[in-house]
């Protein structure tokens, strides 16, 4: 097994119980290498000073805008142009899930949409050692932080490798807001997509997205894709 650390930046979109948001939730993370999280940053970081931003700036999909659009399609090429960085994601259909049936809680079904996107990272590389980073949300972000490493670190596939979870504010990390920004489009693809929608600089990033990415992020990749790796637990007509 390749000694090496993996850095999983985990985020989710789409609340399970809230209908207005969509009927699918989107739990999504960009991932790297522990020892290329330094230089990755900092590369975008370079790209907000190059549009004027403050390098402390904290981007992500909901302050997507006209006037801010040719930033947020300069970051998306930094993303595909970068070997380093890839992004994986679930698709959830809120609609077809039954906690009662499978006798499960919300919170258990988030550690099993969890180690769903992580068990395709372990299969595609083998690493043995996972820092895994959630977006906080509140002070139960630490709990179900520990909460996950303890369901990964139990888990019988996974038991040559070590897990670390935590939570990170978002504006502490680059890598957390440009997974965001990802699981943002990944979303609204699903959700809200309208070719006649006047909100077209989020509909123009995602047909970036899918363009660079050579896929719909509506649809599931082939297991061993690996820049972008979309799982639809259902295909959405």
């Amino acid at each position: 097994m390749q000694d090496t650390t993996i850095n999983i930046y985990s985020d989710e979109a789409n609340h399970l119980h809230d209908p207005r948001q969509g009927n699918f939730m989107v739990i999504g993370s960009v991932w790297c290498n522990k020892d290329e999280v330094i230089k990755l940053s900092d590369a975008i970081r370079k790209v907000k000073e190059y549009h004027g931003l403050p390098r402390s700036a904290e981007v992500k999909w909901t302050k997507i805008s006209k006037s801010n659009s040719k930033f947020y399609e300069d970051l998306v090429k930094l993303f595909f142009k970068t070997d380093d960085l890839n992004f994986r994601a679930i698709v959830v259909p809120k609609d077809k899930l039954d906690n009662d049936l499978y006798e499960q809680t919300d919170d258990d079904f988030y550690y099993k949409a969890q180690y769903l996107m992580i068990a395709n990272i372990v299969t595609n590389h083998n690493p043995n050692r996972f820092h895994v980073y959630i977006d906080y949300k509140d002070n139960w972000s630490h709990y179900r932080s520990k909460k996950l490493e303890g369901y990964l670190s139990k888990k019988g596939d996974f038991s040559d490798c070590k897990f670390q979870a935590q939570p990170v504010r978002s504006h502490e990390s680059e890598l957390i807001q440009l997974a965001d920004i990802l699981i943002g489009a990944t979303s609204y693809r699903s959700n809200q997509y309208d070719i006649a929608s006047e909100d077209k600089p989020k509909r123009k990033l995602v047909e970036l997205i899918e363009q660079l990415a050579m896929q719909r992020l509506s649809q599931s990749s082939p297991r061993t894709s690996e820049k972008v790796n979309v799982f639809m637990l259902w295909e959405p007509k």
